[in-house]
């Protein structure tokens, strides 16, 4: 009973920025049923909205001692609540009927929002770092490499970002230093 009661805790937690994107998502599909030739829009959009929710669930956290003072690491409690907001995004992926290269670059921009948030505890500077990355995706990834190749290199970059996200979670006393900055 305990677990659930720490994901409802979760959900309560970051219901705004789950509240966000799922109205983003549900937008959009009602834009994609109306028009048919924009599907194109949803697998571009709901991503970068997954990353811009994750980015301000990540950094949302400003009593970093208190979190290290408890028995449920920091690092769990940021990763039950970046879990939440992956699901909500794969259930929209689905829906949208997203083609698996944009499922990998949603990941990427989920950990781009995560490492670039536990590093600077800022939510301005995550979302920045998100849509850079999110237009460089758009402009450069997409544009030189064909559908099937984006994968390898999309899903490495994030596996490095999430190993970096974890190690600078788990270093409690650079991130007490760092809010007292």
């Amino acid at each position: 009973m305990d677990g659930w009661l720490l994901w409802w805790y979760d959900a309560r937690r970051c219901s705004r920025q789950l509240m966000g994107m799922l109205a983003v998502t549900a937008a959009l599909w009602c834009a994609a049923q109306l028009a048919q030739g924009i599907s194109w829009l949803g697998a571009a959009l709901v991503p970068l909205a997954g990353a811009l929710c994750a980015a301000a669930i990540v950094a949302r956290e400003r009593l970093v001692e208190l979190h290290l003072s408890l028995p449920v690491s920091l690092v769990r409690t940021v990763g039950r609540r970046l879990v939440l907001v992956a699901a909500l995004l794969l259930a929209g992926n689905a829906l949208l009927s997203v083609r698996l290269n944009g499922w990998a670059a949603a990941v990427m921009l989920i950990a781009t929002a995560a490492y670039v948030g536990a590093a600077t505890r800022s939510v301005s500077a995550a979302s920045t770092a998100v849509l850079g990355v999110w237009l460089g995706h758009l402009l450069i990834v997409d544009r030189m490499l064909p559908g099937s190749l984006q994968l390898v290199p999309l899903l490495i970059a994030a596996g490095g970002l999430v190993l970096l996200t974890v190690l600078r979670l788990r270093d409690g006393d650079a991130l007490v230093h760092q809010e007292g900055e």
